[in-house]
């Protein structure tokens, strides 16, 4: 299928996914948008003239943002999206730039991204191949040892492949990231002694700001969310999704991404830990030099804990997620508070 951008005219317009009648239960109104939504792309598509044969379309998403279908067009399976916010020329736009540049960097090798098959930025609507396989945090849930380690270095290299010819040194600023998450809103935490820990992370994290203010780092270029639930793997071959541009920021913060999501999606809680992070997992993923010596020892730490904060707040509704995040936070203080008080 060949890859193109087609202009159009109309303006898409932000999905409704609330009922005008307020009879209506929650569950229907969301139906009614969904099926309205579904209507509306399958006759899109079918009025576009490289669109021949067209199936099998299903809704994976919708909100009022953004709807995700599954659909078999020409003969392949892909994924289409439509983007609903004033900027989603500029979204698709974007994605499509970044698809086919990682598409032109990675070749045909064991890293890899779905690619873009079509789009049209005035719709809001892109066409993306369908990655194969089970999402990469699945397939890493279910190895041990050797296969898990094998893995996870496969995943540095995922990284560090994609991040390669876009990067420039800077030096560090803790500060900034600190003054970042005080600025957090954590009205949905109530618990007294759930406060006191995120306080305590803080405190952590002031306290490696005084060695490591200004110390050399490497910034790149990345599309800002590299995690198990957003990859896939298959015969032997990791595929990089929900790709939507790029942004610069610190390669460490790309890798503390991926560590501490698998953290705390763990079935089990490890014995030997650094920084929070199980320490097999650590060293397994940056084995790949994805980032330098020296970072594991000065950035690294720092940015984990400014995951463990973010992911604390994101995920506290979820009582295991929670369960996890607190024992990877505890830890974590334990190595770099050792008398904190409790």
């Amino acid at each position: 299928m060949d890859k193109m951008i087609m202009k159009t005219t109309k303006v898409s317009q932000p999905l409704d996914t609330t009922s005008n009648n307020a009879e209506l239960p929650a569950w229907l109104s969301k139906a009614i948008a969904q099926e309205q939504a579904t209507q509306d792309i399958e006759a899109f598509l079918r009025a576009q003239p490289e669109i021949h044969d067209l199936s099998d379309l299903t809704p994976l998403k919708v909100s009022r943002f953004a709807c995700v279908f599954s659909v078999r067009v020409n003969g392949e399976n892909v994924v289409v999206k439509q983007f609903f916010k004033a900027t989603a020329d500029q979204t698709v736009r974007k994605l499509k730039s970044e698809l086919d540049y990682i598409e032109a960097l990675f070749g045909d090798g064991d890293c890899q991204a779905n690619t873009c098959r079509m789009a049209w930025p005035s719709e809001g609507i892109v066409m993306l191949s369908f990655a194969p396989g089970p999402r990469l945090g699945d397939v890493l849930s279910g190895l041990e040892g050797n296969e898990r380690r094998d893995l996870l270095n496969h995943s540095g290299r995922w990284l560090a492949r994609y991040t390669a010819p876009r990067r420039h040194e800077g030096s560090f600023s803790p500060n900034f990231w600190i003054k970042r998450l005080r600025k957090k809103n954590l009205d949905a935490i109530t618990d007294p002694a759930d406060l006191t820990l995120l306080k305590q992370l803080i405190h952590a994290m002031e306290a490696q700001a005084q060695t490591i203010k200004g110390c050399p780092i490497l910034h790149a270029a990345t599309h800002n969310d590299f995690v198990g639930i957003n990859a896939h793997y298959k015969d032997g071959i990791i595929y990089g999704v929900d790709i939507q541009g790029e942004t610069w920021h610190p390669t460490a913060k790309d890798a503390a991404r991926f560590l501490v999501w698998l953290q705390i999606h763990n079935r089990t809680q490890p014995q030997n830990r650094r920084s929070g992070i199980c320490q097999n997992d650590w060293d397994a993923f940056l084995s790949s030099n994805v980032i330098s010596a020296s970072e594991q020892e000065t950035t690294m730490p720092f940015l984990i804990g400014d995951q463990l904060y973010r992911r604390y707040i994101s995920e506290y509704a979820r009582p295991r997620k929670r369960k996890n995040t607190t024992a990877a936070i505890t830890a974590y203080l334990d190595e770099r508070l050792p008398q904190r008080s409790s």
